[in-house]
């Protein structure tokens, strides 16, 4: 798994970012076609006050601003608003930079 900072974006053809809203609150939204996983950043989850369950595995998820990041921590059925429409996303917690919320389009 490879998790990208918003400089990054523009080299890849299969990356769009745009915006989403979780809790009213306005975020940078990566949209990865090729993503099984999606993510959103630590300093998002402790801005909105998320609730924060450990999945039973360790994740390790290779990032070019942290390299291999091991988490298992993970924002479950999350409420996001992405063009009036509402949808639940378990997003997996990281520190990114740049970006809030990475949607993987499995």
């Amino acid at each position: 798994m490879l998790a990208l900072s918003g400089v990054d974006v523009a080299q890849f053809d299969d990356l769009i970012q745009g915006m989403c809203f979780i809790s009213q609150v306005p975020l940078v939204v990566l949209y990865d076609s090729g993503g099984t996983h999606s993510f959103i950043s630590r300093v998002c989850v402790e801005k909105l006050a998320l609730p924060v369950s450990s999945l039973k595995f360790d994740l390790i998820v290779d990032t070019p601003a942290s390299g291999s990041v091991l988490t298992s921590n993970v924002c479950l059925q999350c409420p996001i608003l992405i063009s009036d429409r509402l949808f639940l996303v378990d997003l997996v917690v990281l520190p990114l930079s740049q970006i809030d919320v990475i949607l993987g389009m499995d």
